[in-house]
This record gives structure tokens, C-alpha cells and sequence, in this order.
């Protein structure tokens, strides 16, 4: 009996040999933190849908999400993309092997319009783009039509559930 549990332990200890087995796996984090001068999120719900959507989707990623304003995503579009307007999120990616956590921008200042002209609660509004931020950190694109169909579909799966207006939303 001890000898089987030793083996057991054996089979299961990395491979000493390769050194790719000894590389620690990149652990999956979300940080929130709001940057808009005069709003606020409901951060630990936005922190909690990210990490189940990555959970689900398997992907090992550390995330900070930033909630700002138009300002803000104007800044970073522009300097980054050569558009000077605002947009409602950006998302640019990590770096595992150095421990860059990616990042996600997300305006409140474009979801409470997206939520007026919805319908919806402004916190519905900010987790759609954050969902839609977490899909293009894990790969997806939105070019054609077609891959924005898809993607915006896959995203919807996320955002089930009871929904309270943020103070001022």
C-alpha cells in the first residue's frame, strides 16, 4: 500500500527533466477599479462576471478592467488607433510570461447611453462591453458582420440575470 501511494505521488510530480512542467501556470485574476471622476460601478459584480466568463471559457488570464470616462477612451483610441472620438471599450492584452496583466477600458459615460437607448440598467450597459472586451483578451474578433454577429451572440450568453440601475444611471 505504501509503495502505490508513493507511485501514485510520482505520477503526478512534474517532469524534472522539462523544464516546461516547472513553469508555474498563469493564474486567472480580475481587478476592477473605477477611474470615472462622477460615476461608479458596481465592481465586485463586474469582477465576478468576468471571472465566471473566464472560468467557462477556460481561459487563464489576469485582467484589470478599468471603468473611466469619454475622455479617457477618446485619449487611448486616438493614440492608439488614430481616432480621436470616443469609443466604448478597448482591450489590449497581457503579457503570461512576464505577468502583464491585459487591460479593459470601458467608458460609463457610453454605457448609460447605450442604456437610455436600450432600455436597460446602466449596469446591463457595462457588463456587455466588458464581456465584449473579455472576448477579443481571448481571441475573438469582430471585423465582418458576420464575426460581430457571432461574437456579440456569444457574449449574450453572459449576461443573464436581475439588474439594479446604478446611482445616476
Amino acid at each position: 500500500m505504501f509503495w502505490r501511494q508513493i507511485c501514485g505521488i510520482l505520477k503526478v510530480a512534474p517532469d524534472l527533466a522539462n523544464p516546461d512542467t516547472l513553469r508555474p501556470r498563469p493564474r486567472r485574476s480580475v481587478r476592477v477599479f473605477t477611474a470615472h471622476p462622477y460615476g461608479q460601478a458596481d465592481e465586485k459584480r463586474l469582477g465576478s462576471l468576468a471571472r465566471r466568463l473566464l472560468r467557462q471559457e477556460g481561459w487563464d488570464l489576469q485582467v484589470h478592467v478599468i471603468v473611466a470616462d469619454d475622455a479617457e477612451l477618446a485619449r487611448l483610441h486616438a493614440q492608439f488607433l488614430g481616432d480621436p472620438e470616443p469609443t466604448d471599450v478597448m482591450a489590449f492584452p497581457g503579457d503570461p510570461d512576464d505577468g502583464t496583466p491585459g487591460e479593459i477600458y470601458v467608458s460609463l459615460d457610453q454605457a448609460r447611453e447605450q442604456a437610455l437607448e436600450d432600455g436597460e440598467p446602466v449596469q446591463k450597459a457595462l457588463e456587455r462591453l466588458v464581456v465584449h472586451g473579455l472576448l477579443h483578451l481571448g481571441g475573438w474578433r469582430d471585423d465582418s458582420e458576420d464575426e460581430r454577429r457571432a461574437m456579440l451572440e456569444h457574449g449574450e450568453r453572459y449576461l443573464s440575470g436581475p439588474y439594479d440601475v446604478l446611482p445616476g444611471g
